[in-house]
């Protein structure tokens, strides 16, 4: 079932839904778009961490943060799209409210279901284009604001798997405040 046949069938049907209809259906899409969203920022922050630890338990030449940075933040926007590329990835373990569950009759929750399952394709499909746009443009950013050096002398350089550690921990907490932006 369609989105827009969900909400068909839930308006030729209002006596499946104790309240309004739109109301519930507002709700709904409230809810499983914010819970969308937030599902694709901390996947990006588990996959940040992950490689994070990962570039922590290597050895490598030396290197500047800045050059590594403008190489790791597209990697992981890439990895990014990679993990979520299938619709079904997009599609799978949407919540709906528990408040929301009780407002239907068990006939209208299929509906509600199919309805939420589109909501958190979409919303996730549009997060995870912001997510990989952010990453990708995040180490000028992170040059710019003076949070990776641009340091040349071999002296003073760390290794790129160090510095990789870094640029990845840093988006890591980038993430986590887009986190605590999105609950508030």
């Amino acid at each position: 079932m369609t989105r827009n046949e969900a909400i068909h069938w839930l308006h030729e049907h209002p006596s499946a839904v104790h309240g309004d209809v739109d109301e519930v259906l507002r709700a709904a899409e409230r809810d499983v778009r914010e819970h969308a969203a937030l599902d694709i920022w901390l996947s990006a922050k588990a996959l940040a961490e992950e490689q994070a630890q990962e570039w922590s338990r290597h050895h490598g030449y030396h290197a500047a943060e800045d050059s590594v940075a403008r190489e790791v933040c597209p990697e992981l926007a890439r990895a990014l799209r990679e993990h979520w590329r299938s619709p079904e990835a997009l599609s799978t373990g949407f919540r709906l409210a528990e408040r929301l569950l009780q407002d239907v009759e068990p006939a209208a929750l299929e509906a509600l279901r199919d309805f939420a399952q589109a909501v958190a394709r979409e919303e996730r499909s549009h997060t995870l284009a912001e997510v990989v746009k952010f990453t990708r443009h995040r180490a000028r950013t992170l040059i710019r604001e003076g949070k990776l050096s641009p340091e040349r002398a071999w002296e003073k350089l760390h290794g790129y798997p160090e510095a990789a550690a870094k640029v990845l921990e840093l988006l890591a907490q980038d993430f986590e405040a887009h986190v605590h932006l999105s609950k508030s």
